[in-house]
């Protein structure tokens, strides 16, 4: 991840121009792969933006629009004074994103016949292992979703469940699974609804997606409510 911190010095009256324009120009570079963006206003009268992506690549090959244009122009009609760039590195992040209003799919439990071998599993698929008893195990995914895996307390079918895993740099970490034993019931494709898929089994049959879809996800062009 990088982030990139603007600054700027507004003209006092056209400070909700701006405000809005930003806006604008934010919501089309979330559907364009950004990570999204925050305005401030600091103490000192100037007004701070910061933005994340992926890499520096992302952002560069971000298509434009004239919606994006129009946008921008009227965040420049708005800037008295415009500070230099400043690219960040991160080194640490505990930042915790707010909550939205709704549903959040942010835990999956499945179930296993031996806490062992799905231990095992799952470690090998870089999860990290924060809760474990004789029955019970969580696993954390480094974008903060979680997984548990649990001895049943009656006898279940396994394969009912299917969980998925997006990576930005999916075919690498196929290879490097690969390279570990992990077996593919069907490697990596790009498919008709604009996701690279690949698909394979825990050790009891449940089913695992690993995937990448970007802003197709979220934003297919077929979304009902308009890309």
């Amino acid at each position: 991840m990088i982030v990139y911190l603007y600054r700027w010095r507004l003209k006092p009256d056209h400070v909700q121009q701006f405000a809005l324009a930003w806006s604008t120009v934010t919501q089309q570079l979330l559907k364009a792969g950004s990570l999204g963006s925050r305005l401030h206003c600091g103490s000192d009268g100037i007004h701070y933006g910061y933005a994340q992506w992926p890499n520096e690549a992302a952002r560069e090959n971000a298509p434009s629009s004239e919606q994006m244009l129009n946008a921008r122009a009227q965040m420049n009609a708005a800037i008295l004074e415009r500070f230099p760039e400043v690219v960040l590195h991160p080194l640490s992040d505990y930042l915790e994103p707010p909550l939205k209003e709704g549903p959040a799919l942010n835990q999956v439990m499945i179930p296993c016949t031996d806490m062992d071998r799905s231990v095992a599993f799952y470690q090998d698929l870089d999860l990290t292992l924060i809760v474990r008893n004789d029955h019970y195990a969580r696993f954390e995914c480094p974008n903060g979703s979680t997984l548990s895996i649990k001895l049943p307390e009656t006898q279940t079918h396994p394969g009912a469940a299917t969980v998925y895993f997006e990576h930005q740099r999916l075919d690498e970490w196929i290879q490097k699974l690969k390279m570990k034993g992990v077996e593919f019931v069907r490697d990596a494709e790009n498919m008709s609804w604009l996701w690279r898929e690949a698909w394979l089994n825990d050790p009891f049959g449940n089913q695992l997606c690993l995937y990448y879809a970007s802003v197709n996800r979220r934003f297919p062009p077929w979304r009902l409510d308009g890309p």
